[in-house]
């Protein structure tokens, strides 16, 4: 409290929300699209992504989830799936796949994704059995 105002910033350099586009990380570059539920951009991106990194599960589910968002439910249960081969652990790919399921009337396969989700994420278990997707 006693020691003098600081007014010069110690760090030089941009943040990494400051960089420019084709510079940050793809966990930042699907921000804006998602924020602004644009899809086909999202969908762009998280191609691309999968493409530079094709053993990440997040960018597999992110995939998913353009392709559900574009009504591509085939192809948003390939990435999903994608998703849970490299992390069966994956509850945000799980819970779509049920949501997706429990709207083709699958409910077998709903319950065997509720019981995984049970075990792996009660949040997310609990978001299913309520319908508060």
């Amino acid at each position: 409290m006693n020691m003098e105002m600081e007014t010069v910033f110690p760090i030089n350099g941009k943040a990494l929300w400051e960089e420019d586009e084709d510079k940050k990380p793809y966990f930042l570059k699907i921000a804006i699209p998602k924020t602004k539920k644009n899809w086909a951009e999202l969908e762009l991106v998280t191609k691309e992504w999968v493409e530079n990194e094709p053993n990440n599960t997040e960018a597999w589910y992110e995939l998913g989830y353009a392709y559900e968002k574009l009504n591509k439910v085939a192809e948003a249960l390939v990435a999903y799936d994608k998703a849970l081969e490299i992390d069966q652990n994956n509850s945000d790919a799980l819970l779509r796949e049920a949501v997706i399921y429990k709207n083709k009337g699958d409910e077998n396969k709903v319950a065997q994704i509720q019981s995984t989700l049970d075990d792996v994420d009660p949040n997310k278990a609990w978001i299913l059995k309520n319908n508060k997707y």
